[in-house]
């Protein structure tokens, strides 16, 4: 914690020893996310993701599916989120609109977990 609170002083101050305008080498730097935020997101990520995934077998039960259908389906979900992330990442890094990326696939993931509850899907 010690460190993220250091390297933007330092980079700051680099900057100012460095630029010809100090002004204008301010507004340039870069606010970073403090790490506490980036270890909530992940904390609530990582516990939506335990609570869900010990409950979707029987999830599937419900809505009727075989052991044989189910077992396939938990069989896959490594792989789509291994192809996933990777694809993610190669779009993150070749535009460079990481945020957008990431609230545009959260959003959409709400959408997907949202549109279980529909009664038609159950059907």
């Amino acid at each position: 914690s010690r460190l993220a609170v250091a390297l933007p002083t330092l980079s700051l101050f680099v900057s100012l020893m460095t630029a010809s305008d100090p002004l204008l080498s301010v507004e340039a730097t870069p606010r970073l996310t403090p790490l506490w935020a980036l270890k909530a997101i992940w904390l609530l990520g990582v516990g939506a993701n335990s609570s869900l995934f010990r409950f979707i077998t029987v999830f599937y039960h419900n809505i009727g599916l075989g052991t044989d259908h189910i077992g396939f389906l938990q069989m896959c979900t490594p792989w789509v989120t291994f192809v996933g992330s990777l694809s993610w990442a190669y779009l993150c890094d070749r535009t460079g609109a990481y945020k957008r990326v990431l609230i545009a696939t959260n959003i959409f993931g709400v959408v997907i977990v949202c549109c279980l509850l529909i009664p038609v899907v159950h059907s």
